[in-house]
């Protein structure tokens, strides 16, 4: 095992925060200290910053993800967003091919469904469309983080399947929180046809509010 394995091992195995003041958690710490090439809180004097070492390690770490904790694994993933790691297609083949995350109690789904979320920006997609449908335990007790393990990859499945949410449930937070997002990130007419879907299937009074996040979340992007 490299020496950055050992390293990350031990830091997302903590809840340690660094800094005196607008403490980070340690593995943020660590990204900034890789992304600028300097030990920025230092806390890292002995520790390589080196970006493709740790690419490495986190390849070399696939063996332990079923051991990890849902707190350990999330850190892990965290870690892997901030230095954009979660793009990286041959890191979510070796996660894909070496570790298969069962899904056989609620901390395994957790993590499985975080996976997936975190991963379904990787183009192409690391899943097919058929795999994904087969997450059932996902898309049951974690709807949302299915949906955005769907979005990029497979729109029109993700849009359709908003539809059913939100007849189901108009005031879902899930959508909500999400609407900046793929208002920023995805074509407009994605949106634009959720709310045609939506229009007269539930409440005028529930489809208004939703209207206004989409329409206050084009304002935003219109200012940036």
């Amino acid at each position: 095992m490299i020496k950055e394995s050992e390293t990350l091992l031990r830091i997302i195995g903590t809840s340690q925060e660094v800094g005196t003041h607008a403490a980070v958690p340690e593995y943020m710490a660590l990204t900034t200290a890789i992304k600028e090439g300097r030990d920025v809180y230092r806390h890292f004097a002995s520790a390589s910053l080196d970006r493709e070492l740790y690419r490495q390690a986190v390849i070399e770490l696939v063996p332990f993800l079923n051991q990890m904790s849902y707190d350990s694994f999330s850190r892990l993933l965290g870690f892997m967003h901030d230095l954009e790691f979660d793009s990286d297609i041959d890191i979510g083949q070796a996660i894909k091919r070496g570790h298969a995350l069962p899904n056989w109690c609620e901390e395994q789904l957790f993590k499985r469904a975080a996976f997936l979320q975190y991963f379904g920006k990787v183009i192409p997609p690391l899943y097919t469309l058929e795999e994904l449908e087969k997450e059932e335990g996902v898309r049951e007790k974690h709807p949302w983080q299915w949906i955005d393990a769907i979005r990029k990859g497979y729109p029109e499945r993700a849009q359709s399947e908003i539809i059913l949410r939100l007849k189901q449930n108009p005031e879902d937070r899930g959508f909500y929180n999400r609407v900046p997002a793929f208002v920023h990130g995805l074509p407009e007419e994605f949106v634009e046809g959720i709310l045609i879907g939506v229009k007269s299937k539930i409440p005028e009074e529930a489809y208004r509010a939703l209207e206004e996040r989409v329409q206050n979340s084009r304002i935003v992007k219109g200012k940036i």
